[in-house]
């Protein structure tokens, strides 16, 4: 047995996988954490973690900033989507430069745009700027029906 069935297995074990018409199907994990500030972590969250491997602009920002600084970056993306900010707007919020904070939105935004059905935390949310097909079609992540 492979480490990647493996572990599908553990999921399974404990409710948060299961197969449904043949297929694997994962439930999602989200929570809401409060100290200094409250921190929803969900889907989206996770999946922006995941993209650091293989998305060179959201590897070299958690190089910079280190890996604390993607929820910030998660949660500007999403302030932009929704209207409530502009790119500019975003990188001063991170508080980097133009350049850097349009790169690590533009990274994330696909992924939001792909994972966000899926996650509890912004299942309601509507988002004034649309993502582009194009923009899509690269995404790290798929929709698979």
């Amino acid at each position: 047995m492979s480490t990647a069935q493996k572990y599908t297995h553990k999921l399974s074990e404990i409710g948060l996988t299961g197969k449904t018409n043949g297929k694997w199907t994962a439930w999602p994990v989200y929570g809401i954490w409060t100290s200094e500030l409250t921190v929803g972590i969900g889907p989206v969250v996770i999946a922006v973690y995941g993209a650091t491997a293989i998305s060179g602009d959201l590897s070299r920002y958690a190089d910079r900033h280190g890996q604390e600084a993607i929820i910030p970056a998660v949660s500007a993306t999403i302030k932009y989507l929704r209207g409530d900010l502009t790119r500019r707007g975003d990188a001063t919020e991170l508080n980097v430069s133009m350049a850097e904070g349009i790169a690590v939105t533009q990274a994330i935004e696909p992924i939001v745009a792909v994972v966000r059905d899926f996650d509890p935390l912004l299942r309601d949310a509507s988002f004034e700027v649309d993502v582009h097909a194009r923009v899509l079609d690269k995404a790290p992540y798929h929709v698979v029906n």
